[in-house]
């Protein structure tokens, strides 16, 4: 929080606030996980969070952003149950990079196991709710998180795309490569959002390593969208590129080509 000690001065000599009074927000991080719905090993922390005594709109915020950087530090070190804790005591409060975090917390770190957990549930909801907020990399990250967690969501993922197709320019390569791997993985039908993808994703090939460009063209074979055109453009950026491809990327690509029934003589 010492980041923010300027901004915070700023608005006090702005609004003429007196000293701050400390304030503690609790957070728990649990350890040693056994899986949900079992007792695990906890260790407790509380953080410092001063908040603003003025009693205007504007100290409410910055004490509410205060707190939302404690939250990131602690998400950063939480096991998957933790961080569910936590965000059922103040995720309505959360930031996006909050919530995005939490969601990859929960995918990293859990995986499957928290797939059915009403917990997941809600932090799907509230990610939706507030998508507009969300940056480009939040996301993307939120999007994996759920398809890596194989969580059916697909109120969530038809935020995202809803949100984010007008918005493509500000994905980079790695963005748009692991928004449609996570569209595919999670099997939510997207045509028109893949579709807005290759557009944008098809003169900046250039851009992408390998492994982006192996799972770009999974992706689109996995969730069946038709694109010539774009598999031509990525067969021409490969071809003099394959020796930056691992094995496993390169059985990926020609298991897209062939499913997609797309021709590429130069990439076999």
């Amino acid at each position: 929080g010492e980041q923010h000690q300027p901004r915070l001065g700023m608005l006090r000599r702005v609004l003429h606030c007196v000293p701050r009074v400390p304030a503690r927000v609790p957070a728990r991080v649990l350890v040693g996980h056994r899986g949900v719905g079992t007792t695990a090993t906890t260790t407790s922390r509380t953080l410092p969070v001063r908040t603003g005594s003025n009693d205007g709109g504007v100290g409410r915020e910055a004490g509410l952003l205060r707190r939302q950087v404690a939250w990131s530090k602690v998400l950063r070190d939480a096991d998957p149950e933790g961080t569910l804790a936590l965000f059922e005591q103040d995720g309505h409060l959360f930031s996006p990079r909050n919530l995005s975090t939490a969601a990859s917390r929960v995918a990293k770190g859990g995986g499957r196991r928290f797939g059915k957990d009403p917990r997941v549930a809600r932090l799907a909801d509230e990610c939706a709710s507030r998508i507009g907020d969300f940056d480009s990399r939040a996301m993307t990250s939120t999007a994996w998180s759920f398809a890596k967690a194989a969580v059916r969501a697909p109120h969530l993922f038809e935020a995202i795309a809803t949100e984010a197709r007008p918005r493509l320019g500000e994905f980079d390569s790695q963005d748009l490569a692991n928004t449609v791997w996570a569209f595919a993985t999670a099997h939510v039908p997207a045509t028109k959002f893949f579709e807005a993808i290759a557009v944008e994703a098809q003169p900046r090939l250039g851009e992408f390593n390998s492994q982006a460009l192996a799972n770009t063209v999974w992706a689109f074979a996995t969730a069946g969208v038709p694109a010539t055109e774009f598999f031509q453009a990525i067969a021409t950026e490969a071809q003099p590129r394959l020796g930056e491809f691992t094995s496993r990327a390169l059985a990926n690509v020609a298991w897209a080509f062939a499913t997609a029934r797309a021709p590429a003589t130069e990439l076999f």
